[in-house]
């Protein structure tokens, strides 16, 4: 019976160092999300990895991330997952949409940090032979 008190211990104060472990290494948010490109209806937006976890402890592991946009008419939403810094998105005409990011620990996905700030964007008309004009709202505009 002492054996087994001794086990439990030590299971427990390995738990709790994991556990610790992975709170004080979770990502922060991905910073200065943008549009980086329009072509007819699919937009690219790039931003920057996160440079410390969100407790502020410098970290190098590898990050994957979670890129969720919603139709703010509809409220429809979908999410990819990319493994870079970047993302290209199919979007529909005359809507407005609200695009967000988080990074994830790329060997474990439940360990993830908060969404980025938001970037919300108007789709105009498809099919122009100009350019397309695309406007971007301030985050208060939402």
């Amino acid at each position: 019976m002492y054996v087994v008190f001794y086990v439990s211990q030590w299971t427990i104060l390995i738990l709790f160092y994991i556990s610790t472990f992975f709170s004080c290494t979770v990502p922060a948010k991905p910073i200065k999300l943008r549009l980086s490109s329009v072509r007819r209806l699919t937009v690219t937006v790039v931003w920057s990895s996160p440079p410390v976890t969100a407790t502020g402890i410098t970290d190098t592991s590898k990050l994957k991330y979670y890129v969720a946009y919603q139709n703010l008419e509809s409220k429809a939403r979908k999410q990819i997952s990319s493994s870079t810094t970047q993302a290209s998105l199919n979007l529909d005409a005359n809507t407005r949409y609200k695009i967000q990011v988080k990074s994830y620990k790329e060997f474990r996905s439940s360990v993830a940090g908060s969404w980025s700030d938001p970037l919300t964007i108007k789709m105009n008309e498809s099919g122009k032979r100009c350019a397309p004009r695309h406007k971007i709202f301030p985050p208060s505009s939402y």
